[in-house]
């Protein structure tokens, strides 16, 4: 992989978005609404408004990291677009990674403001195990969303799912409540979504405990990460691309 096509590429793909602004905004739209919401029901809670940052970022990361890079890759599987990035004189698989990290660099302003607050407000910040989370927020999202988008190859349908999706994972994920105050067996099946597991890595670094050890939660991540990349690896090795051709 070539760094230098790969950052030419997503300095375009900014490019791009910089034309379609509206879209763009969109992005900071929601999070600039959750964050209003947030404050307003904390009610002066310092706990209340930690537990709603560290949730806040995993949604905003869910948002940029997953939902819209499972579009815009799905929509590189479109008939006249692939015929374009087909023509670009740079493998395939540096696109992706372009793509990728494009959204990484769209989530980064949300993600240091909500660091800033969480850090100014919290007396006690594990820094190294707050850094982690993040890092592993960034690395869990991208690949899944990726494998999707292959799979799927037509965003149309891949937005509907991912609406859903995303309704599903705003319920299943203790981001606007403590998980240590949820009785079972909800509990339990809120432990079995990755996403609690960054939670509980988050507003563990801040002092929040959720009565679920966070070591766990962080090799459960690590290595479900892990995997994941690996999965991405081998699609791409094995030529995404010459599947795709087909369909031109």
């Amino acid at each position: 992989m070539k760094l230098y096509n790969v950052f030419n590429t997503t300095i375009f793909f900014l490019k791009v978005y910089k034309l379609n602004w509206y879209f763009l905004l969109t992005l900071y739209i929601i999070p600039a609404t959750y964050l209003t919401v947030m404050f307003a029901s904390s009610q002066g809670s310092w706990e209340a408004l930690m537990a709603g940052l560290t949730g806040f970022t995993i949604l905003v990361s869910y948002n940029t990291l997953f939902y819209s890079l499972a579009s815009f890759t799905s929509n590189m599987f479109e008939e006249q677009i692939f015929e374009s990035y087909f023509l670009m004189p740079i493998p395939f698989h540096e696109i992706l990674m372009a793509a990728a990290l494009m959204q990484i660099l769209i989530n980064i302003p949300p993600t240091v403001m909500s660091l800033i607050m969480l850090t100014y407000i919290s007396a006690n910040t594990n820094f190294p195990l707050l850094l982690s989370g993040i890092l592993l927020t960034y690395a869990f999202f991208i690949p899944p969303a990726i494998l999707l988008a292959i799979k799927v190859k037509r965003r149309m349908l891949l937005e509907s799912f991912l609406m859903i999706l995303m309704l599903i994972m705003i319920m299943a994920t203790p981001a606007f409540y403590r998980l240590q105050y949820i009785s079972e067996p909800y509990k339990t099946l809120l432990l079995a979504n990755p996403l609690t597991h960054l939670i509980i890595m988050l507003r563990a670094s801040i002092g929040l405990m959720e009565g679920f050890p966070e070591n766990i939660s962080t090799t459960y991540i690590t290595t479900l990460t892990s995997i994941l990349w690996i999965t991405l690896w081998y699609k791409l090795r094995k030529g995404v691309v010459t599947m795709a051709e087909k369909r031109i």
